[in-house]
């Protein structure tokens, strides 16, 4: 019985390291790069934001209709740790850049830039009003950077 085990794992070994590369390659084409992940990141913050301020404004008493459009200030940052050397009054700072694999301590998010919405009886003032400071809560700027219209 253990003889018959062996030659079972020998008549599949020679497929098990391809398999195992073919795998690991699947896995790799799946894997997104990190510039593209930034791309997307922006794209993506923008798109959920703007689906959340959608529905935010919808629940307004008065508004049934709403799209909104929102600017981002900059895409993500990320922040690496830095080497530094002393000698003497000479200071060297070497930053460890992304592309060298560097460690990263944190990310910061993009600023909100400003927000467009044009929705149901957005022109009349109380609703204009009421959107407005809504979305300048919700997002935390100010309100000179929210444009609302009627549709």
């Amino acid at each position: 019985m253990n003889i018959k085990k062996m030659i079972d794992f020998k008549k599949y070994k020679k497929f098990a390291l391809p398999a195992a590369l073919a795998v690991l390659a699947i896995l790799l084409l799946l894997t997104p790069s990190k510039k593209d992940e930034k791309v997307m990141t922006s794209a993506l913050l923008s798109d959920e934001l703007e689906e959340k301020i959608e529905e935010l404004c919808r629940s307004v008493d008065g508004v049934g209709y709403a799209r909104a459009l929102v600017t981002l200030d900059t895409s993500e940052e990320y922040v690496y740790a830095k080497d530094t050397e002393r000698n003497g009054d000479f200071v060297k700072v070497n930053t460890v850049s992304p592309d060298g694999g560097g460690i990263g301590l944190y990310v910061i998010s993009p600023k909100v830039r400003g927000v467009g919405i044009v929705c149901t009886h957005g022109d009349r003032p109380l609703v204009k009003k009421t959107v407005t400071d809504l979305i300048s809560a919700a997002l935390g700027i100010d309100t000179s950077r929210i444009s609302v219209a009627g549709s």
